[in-house]
């Protein structure tokens, strides 16, 4: 029992406002509605059975929401959002326990439909309850009405599936039309009419639906069920019995035979009779409808809506139906009345029990309403074909059934008469709304359907699957791919797709989608997420049991993409120093336990593809943004790709091989020479790598990865030489101080001598420590860079045959040696010439000419340039310290070393 002053508002109907100054007289317990009552409050106690109460600090099912405005706006946005993480947990199980248990569970709607319409009918009353709450914020609350809104078209999804699918499948329907005819006393004779039992099996489920919500919003309010203006108390009280023709009250005769127009609160007070007339109806329960009508003490209305028997009860004339058909005439001129005062609702009420199609559709507010009252008038129509038949001892066989062509024009013409903003447009937006619809209808039809409708049925499932969403809402994450899926898996389970000539690689399609849009939300989530996730391992199985039900070229397509995910995802995460390698570890376990019954090759192809996602994605973003040096996230994803293929299970050393030796390529290219580092210093710990012998096709890519580690260690060496000679060298004592350490006894005091002398003696210590570290460091640059320059096979030189070579690489190869041979030329005569070995300067030049290895190829004319001219000056000052070093007269004097100079 709850005390209300003011009516609830209810879906679809509303509550009309109350518009007139009248109060009418006083009576023992007044209308609720007159404004002078809902102003002083004087309602009395009366139960509202529609509006069910949820309180302010948790929902009837124990949601518990704060009671600040802001905190109880997030924990809604989280609930919300939390709704579709528990359905599709709900909904992986489901097809987890299929896959275990496929011999024992042959029935799809068991094991698929069931699980998931429960899980999905659990979600959707908690969210209903919850939007019914009247202290929620407006804003929160529409987000719960449409969670809600969504929730029920999934929730009336599946009891489709399971009444047309499952076990009561040939079990007689239940659906009004039909059971207002009678039509059930000839069930061997409907055998013959598959099509017709299809309607009303349609008929039925939107029934249930509409009943289903009917009950959660605790039924039509009509109480307090005495209230005046149901018996048009005000109107009689007004006018007096003397404005009556006969000794009668004005229910008994009727406002309108009188011609007595009915106050505002009446006219009120019908329309919500109406509408919770119809509301039953609609929901199949004439009988309740009927009741609410006697507990009003309007017994005309509850006698008018229960016709005059079915179609085997005879007429006072003896004819076979023919009451039904005479009562049924007169409520069709009811409902076709459209010039009369009679309400809308009132009219469509009457247009479903006699046939009058126009005015249901005129109070049709969503999709479902307008196909329920197509079907209606479809069954209906029927209906009086077998009546007729039945009159005239006709063969119920010579009635033709209703026809494929029948069906889908009421489902297109529904969904073509959509013109306002129905429930579940917030949910299924655009094509959504339609593609949705359309195809739970199309699979309401059952295994036989037409080869367009079935086609038609797939396009909707497909669309489905991959939602078109705004760039604002790309971290959202839609309900529609994970219907579509499970859809597709049911139909692939049970449905015959055999009158379709791809067979199930449309469904294979859908779920394919599906698994790729959790891999992409699931990366969306992390991306904007402040803090790292924890990893979770279920994410991969869920992925992996998907896949399992996929074709094996969709299995790698869907893992590769997992696997690249992944790795940036631990990429993004790795900072300097440490390295995160969790989420592609366990990926490339769940896949290695999964898809192992493949072999090698599946495994194999699954890293191939995944490594050719990452480097298509990174090289091409990295032309983009043009030759920057820096280590970027995506020069490390292109690394870490390469690990898939030492990963154990996914072994592929000569894939490795090759795309080292591409990245190596690419980076140097670009002029990456960090990334490039880092490339070959992790090539370098990898022992699978290093250690591996290859075979013909992988030799030359051998010789490549080889002359990189070679080119990477003169590179560090030279790097180390130059930075202990520019940074190690001892700083020299000043003049001063070697003047003191130098100076006669007696010239400077003893201890500035003695403190000298320790200065000067330290200055050449550690000047010979330095002197005998930088030859050895120069040895070792020298020894490295030349080891490279003359590389057995030639530096950089493809040797594969030119026939079964690649172009591409072999211009790569030649670009390389072009930029990093004049580079390594120069190194080992800066070493020599920073050393005053200028003899050595000089045989450079010789290993440069030297035809064997062909240096001077790779020289540009600057570069050329560049390093005759420094050979010149080595020239030159060569011969000046034999000249000095000799004490020999420069010969020529002004002459020729002046023109050299």
């Amino acid at each position: 029992m709850a005390s209300l002053s003011v009516p609830t508002r209810r879906p679809r109907v509303g509550t009309p406002t109350v518009r007139t100054l009248f109060d009418g007289p006083e009576f023992a317990t007044p209308s609720p509605y007159l404004p002078r009552v809902r102003a002083s409050g004087m309602t009395g106690e009366f139960t509202d059975v529609g509006s069910p109460a949820v309180g302010t600090e948790a929902g009837s099912d124990g949601t518990a929401f704060a009671m600040d405005p802001v905190t109880r706006a997030s924990q809604i946005k989280d609930f919300v959002q939390g709704v579709e993480q528990r359905l599709r947990v709900a909904c992986f199980d489901a097809v987890h326990v299929r896959q275990d248990a496929e011999e024992d569970l042959q029935d799809p709607t068991l094991s698929i439909a069931y699980p998931i319409r429960v899980a999905t009918e659990e979600h959707w009353h908690r969210a209903r309850r919850l939007a019914l709450d009247r202290a929620a914020h407006p804003q929160d609350q529409i987000r719960l009405e449409n969670l809600a809104t969504r929730l029920q078209f999934e929730k009336d999804a599946w009891i489709l599936i399971e009444r047309v699918y499952g076990p009561r499948a040939f079990s007689q329907p239940h659906d009004l039309v039909s059971g207002l005819a009678g039509l059930d006393g000839i069930p061997a004779d409907l055998n013959h009419f598959p099509n017709l039992r299809r309607c009303r099996i349609l008929l039925e489920w939107l029934e249930v639906c509409e009943a289903a919500c009917l009950d959660l919003e605790g039924g039509p309010s009509l109480a307090p069920f005495d209230d005046p203006a149901y018996q048009w108390a005000y109107s009689a009280e007004k006018l007096g019995r003397g404005a009556m023709d006969m000794d009668q009250p004005l229910r008994v005769v009727g406002p309108r035979s009188l011609g007595v127009k009915l106050e505002n609160i009446e006219e009120m007070a019908e329309e919500r009779i109406n509408c919770a007339v119809f509301r039953l109806v609609r929901a199949g329960r004439l009988a309740a409808a009927q009741d609410l009508c006697r507990r009003i003490n309007q017994h005309w209305r509850a006698a008018s809506l229960g016709g005059s028997g079915s179609i085997w009860d005879f007429s006072c004339e003896g004819i076979r139906g023919g009451a039904r058909k005479t009562w049924r005439e007169v409520a069709r001129t009811i409902a076709a009345s459209r010039g009369s005062r009679m309400q809308a609702h009132e009219r469509a009420t009457y247009g479903v029990l006699s046939g009058v199609l126009e005015p249901i559709l005129a109070v049709c507010s969503c999709f479902e309403d307008r196909v329920w009252a197509r079907l209606c008038i479809l069954v209906d129509g029927k209906i009086d074909s077998l009546a007729e038949a039945i009159q005239t001892d006709t063969p119920l066989s010579c009635v033709p059934d209703i026809t494929d062509e029948e069906i889908t024009e009421v489902l297109y013409q529904s969904v073509a008469s959509q013109t306002s903003v129905e429930p579940h447009q917030e949910a299924v937006v655009g094509e959504l709304n339609y593609m949705a619809r359309r195809a739970i209808m199309l699979v309401g039809l059952g295994n036989v359907m037409q080869s367009g409708n079935a086609a038609f049925l797939i396009q909707c499932l497909t669309h489905l699957s991959q939602p078109k969403l705004a760039e604002e809402d790309q971290v959202t994450d839609p309900w529609s791919p994970r219907f579509a899926a499970h859809l597709a898996l049911f139909l692939k389970y049970w449905a015959s797709f055999s009158n379709i000539s791809e067979g199930f690689e449309p469904l294979h399609a859908i779920v394919k989608n599906f698994c790729l849009h959790l891999v992409k939300a699931n990366r969306a989530v992390e991306r904007v997420s402040k803090a790292a996730l924890d990893v979770q391992p279920i994410f991969y199985d869920m992925i992996a049991q998907y896949a399992a039900e996929i074709s094996e070229a969709d299995i790698i397509d869907v893992f590769a993409t997992c696997m690249k995910e992944a790795l940036y995802a631990d990429v993004a995460l790795s900072i300097p120093g440490r390295h995160v390698d969790v989420r592609r570890s366990i990926c490339l376990a769940t896949a290695g336990k999964h898809f192992s019954r493949g072999g090698r090759g599946l495994l194999g192809r699954l890293t191939y593809e995944a490594v050719w996602l990452i480097w298509s994605e990174c090289i091409e973003a990295g032309e983009e943004e043009g030759t920057a040096e820096d280590d970027t996230e995506k020069d490390h994803a292109i690394i870490a790709a390469i690990d898939f293929f030492v990963y154990p299970g996914f072994e592929d050393q000569g894939e490795s091989l090759v795309y080292c030796t591409s990245a190596a390529r690419y980076f140097c290219l670009r002029e990456k020479s960090i990334s490039l580092r880092g490339l070959l210093a992790v090539v370098e710990r990898n022992e699978s790598i290093v250690g591996f012998v290859p075979g013909e096709q992988h030799l030359t890519y051998r010789h490549e990865l080889d002359c990189w580690m070679a080119y990477m260690r003169a590179i560090i060496a030279h790097h180390r030489w130059n930075q202990f000679v520019l940074g190690q060298k001892p700083v020299a004592p000043t003049e001063r101080q070697i003047s003191e350490a130098t100076a006669a006894p007696g010239e400077v005091p003893y201890d500035v001598q003695a403190a000298a002398n320790i200065v000067l003696h330290g200055y050449k210590t550690n000047l010979k420590r330095f002197q005998s570290e930088v030859a050895v460091r120069r040895r070792q640059a020298v020894d490295t860079l030349r080891a490279t320059l003359c590389y057995d096979g030639g530096w950089m030189c493809d040797i594969q045959d030119s026939e079964a070579s690649n172009s591409t690489r072999e211009e790569q190869l030649a670009e390389v040696r072009k930029q990093k041979v004049p580079l390594l030329v120069a190194m080992l005569s800066n070493i020599y010439a920073s050393s005053q070995m200028h003899q050595d300067v000089m045989e450079v030049s010789n290993l440069v000419a030297c035809d064997r290895y062909r240096l001077y190829r790779e020289f540009g004319d600057a570069d050329l340039e560049s390093f005759l001219r420094q050979v010149a000056e080595s020239s030159i000052l060569f011969m000046q310290q034999k000249i000095d070093d000799e004490n020999i007269t420069r010969p020529y004097k002004n002459q020729i070393f002046e023109e050299m100079e």
